[in-house]
């Protein structure tokens, strides 16, 4: 994108279960991934961080899963390597929302930050929401480790977190203070999360590629549970897909 380079880095996949999307039909979703040369069942999913050069600063947009999670996750490490950038390069960690396959690559194995020189940032109604006592109480059980794990990654980086509105405006500050142009989302690189809309317990707001979550294009209606408003996810779906097709990527 200009003078921006981006590289996308695959940390690993989850399996998603049909149970957690919303208006699915299994049957309907089998005939569609057998059609695509797919095999029914789960949809498989990648999880995946961007590193963006900005020439003189690293920006790295999420973080994967990292340790822990079974072999096909935390391979951020080594995607990294083979980009040929260490850890200790990185200027800044942009985390889009603080889901354990957002944040959790952030920290070694023994729960401490594995980018000794990076500024973590997060936004403010995501950092609130995450360390609210009420909302981790009021969470179903299997949603508290996604609390556990927001907190640990934001204790490891206390003394360089930074808590902003919102990430277009912080975006434009990074572009205007570096040699890349001045663009105001790293080219067409979207971040969406809104810090004004409320969230329910375990759930947060997602970014627009994020709401593709393995779903077909033919079934746009179709919804991963765990966006938040499932208006705005539909209407990324609909932009996206056209332009992953023409792309030649995979949604």
């Amino acid at each position: 994108m200009g003078s921006i380079e981006v590289t996308a880095l695959l940390d690993g996949y989850i399996n998603i279960k049909s149970e957690l999307f919303i208006g699915l039909v299994d049957a309907e979703a089998g005939r569609l991934a057998e059609a695509s040369f797919n095999k029914p069942g789960p949809r498989r999913t990648p999880v995946n961080a961007y590193l963006v050069n900005l020439g003189d600063q690293l920006v790295l947009i999420d973080a994967g899963m990292s340790y822990g999670s079974g072999p096909a996750l935390g391979h951020l490490p080594a995607a990294l390597q083979a980009a040929g950038v260490a850890p200790d390069q990185v200027d800044t960690l942009l985390i889009t929302h603080m889901h354990p396959d957002h944040i959790n690559g952030v920290l070694t194995s023994a729960g401490e930050s594995l980018f000794p020189n990076a500024e973590l940032v997060v936004t403010a109604a995501d950092y609130a929401f995450w360390h609210d006592e009420a909302n981790m109480n009021q969470a179903p059980d299997e949603a508290k480790p996604f609390f556990i794990g927001a907190r640990k990654a934001a204790a490891a980086y206390a003394d360089r977190l930074r808590q902003v509105d919102s990430f277009e405006t912080f975006i434009l500050g990074v572009a205007n203070g570096s040699n890349a142009p001045k663009v105001g989302r790293f080219g067409d690189i979207q971040i969406s999360l809104k810090p004004d809309i409320p969230r329910p317990p375990g759930r947060s707001e997602e970014v627009p590629a994020q709401s593709s979550a393995g779903l077909p294009p033919q079934r746009d209606n179709w919804q991963w549970s765990a966006d938040v408003r499932e208006a705005l996810s539909k209407q990324n779906r609909r932009m996206i897909h056209p332009a992953a097709v023409f792309s030649f990527l995979t949604p």
